[in-house]
């Protein structure tokens, strides 16, 4: 039981921190007298919880999620408590009266987003040019050679390709000399972002750096988990991407992405040869046109035969369902994240205090507001949110920064672009997942010139 001698947290029943020597010094409100959910204002910490079920800043044992919360400061530049001086058991009202205010109304009330000239860690990186001699020649349906150019690609790419990128290749080349213009007559798409090493579209070009290469075919609602392999050329910026939670992981699937403000990423196959058959029963059902409807069923041929000899499937059945059981959050893009979670413990996510829709409106009006005073007028809730992330990921909760980064990642107004690059690249390195941080950074800061539909 708490003193009730003890000065009141600031926070009241809203308070995050769950540490011990945050308890002993502030008094709570018990969590049955609050009475609010777990989803209005996760882990209220009172006298009605069991002191076993709290939980400590050692309560991570896995060295690797282990870090010191990061504390954002006016400057933009990100700054842990051990080098602002400050213990990592600092109170909560310390902390939210010290930078994470400020710099969230920095981020918020900025009028010059686009210009991107915030802390960019990537900038700070070598960026060698690719190295072209060394690319390994790939000849369609050949083992050896696919072995060679998959080595090469994973180390240019630092994610792995699976066999079905080969195979649609091996298709394209079957059917016409330019492979990755295969598709573009009969389906309106060509192959794109890697496929272009396979074409050796960059052999001569001095100035393709690695960086170059995460940009490459990048779109402007493209999170770091997305990686864009085909793309519609008739008038529209719908795009087809492996998706995968960790750069580690092999594609979980095939995603569609249309590049609209907060339009929802839709997994379409387990493979990018399903894909291709997708979109053929798709031209299918709406030609009238009996010359095409002839070549679009010779495709599907052709595929099927493939697939059949080479022996993987292009079924397009129920392709988010094993991963919608580690979906911990459906953020606005509605993808969904996956983090560890430990549920006994409950260690590793709790959720935003505010509903997507809700959040979707306060964005908005955040993005709408016409002056800095008008903006920051709205910004009190998203300011508290980011308050809520650092003890957070003080407790190993890492998912929550994912969820709101991702957020307005994909609600896509530059205003919030300081923040993003603050929380994601964050959520990123303490999830052991640092290329998406890297790639983050440079999407961060290269964002207008990515094709997309920019919320006015």
């Amino acid at each position: 039981m708490q003193s009730p001698s003890l000065p009141p947290c600031k926070y009241g029943s809203k308070c995050y921190r769950k540490n011990l020597a945050h308890l002993a010094q502030y008094s709570h409100p018990s969590s049955a007298a609050a009475g609010h959910t777990k989803r209005e204002r996760q882990d209220s910490v009172g006298d009605s919880e069991p002191t076993s079920k709290r939980r400590r800043n050692d309560s991570c044992s896995d060295a690797s999620l282990s870090a010191d919360p990061i504390v954002p400061t006016a400057t933009g530049e990100s700054q842990t408590s051990e080098d602002s001086g400050a213990p990592a058991t600092q109170s909560c009202q310390e902390e939210a009266a010290a930078a994470p205010t400020t710099a969230a109304a920095a981020a918020c009330g900025g009028d010059d987003e686009l210009d991107d000239s915030g802390d960019d860690n990537a900038s700070e990186e070598r960026d060698e040019p690719v190295d072209f001699k060394s690319c390994p020649h790939y000849t369609p349906g050949d083992a050896a050679s696919r072995n060679e150019i998959a080595d090469w690609l994973k180390n240019v790419y630092g994610q792995s390709f699976p066999d079905d990128f080969f195979h649609l290749w091996d298709i394209c080349s079957a059917r016409c000399i330019e492979p990755k213009d295969a598709l573009r007559l009969l389906l309106g798409v060509q192959l794109v972002g890697p496929y272009d090493f396979l074409a050796g579209l960059f052999a001569d070009d001095a100035l393709f750096t690695a960086k170059s290469v995460h940009l490459h075919s990048r779109y402007y609602y493209d999170p770091p988990e997305f990686m864009t392999v085909l793309a519609m050329k008739r008038g529209s910026l719908q795009h087809w991407g492996y998706f995968r939670d960790s750069p580690d992981d092999q594609p979980e699937f095939v995603a569609a992405n249309d590049a609209q403000p907060g339009g929802p990423i839709v997994p379409v196959a387990s493979n990018i040869v399903a894909t291709v058959v997708d979109l053929c029963e798709k031209a299918l059902s709406k030609s009238n046109d009996k010359t095409e409807i002839t070549r679009l069923k010779k495709l599907l041929a052709e595929i099927e035969r493939h697939a059949q000899e080479n022996s993987y499937s292009i079924d397009r059945k129920s392709v988010d369902r094993a991963r919608s059981r580690k979906v911990v959050a459906r953020p606005l893009n509605r993808i969904g994240i996956v983090v560890p979670y430990d549920k006994k413990q409950d260690v590793g996510y709790r959720p935003l205090p505010m509903s997507n829709g809700k959040l979707k409106t306060l964005l908005d009006k955040i993005a709408a507001a016409t002056s800095r005073a008008e903006r920051e007028k709205y910004s009190d809730d998203l300011q508290e949110m980011v308050t809520f992330i650092q003890f957070a990921n003080d407790e190993c909760d890492y998912g929550m920064g994912l969820e709101l980064g991702v957020d307005l990642f994909a609600h896509g107004s530059p205003v919030f672009h300081s923040m993003m690059r603050h929380l994601l690249p964050t959520a990123y390195d303490l999830l052991g997942r640092d290329l998406f941080a890297k790639i983050v950074r440079l999407h961060i800061s290269n964002r207008k010139h990515l094709p997309g539909v920019i919320p006015s």
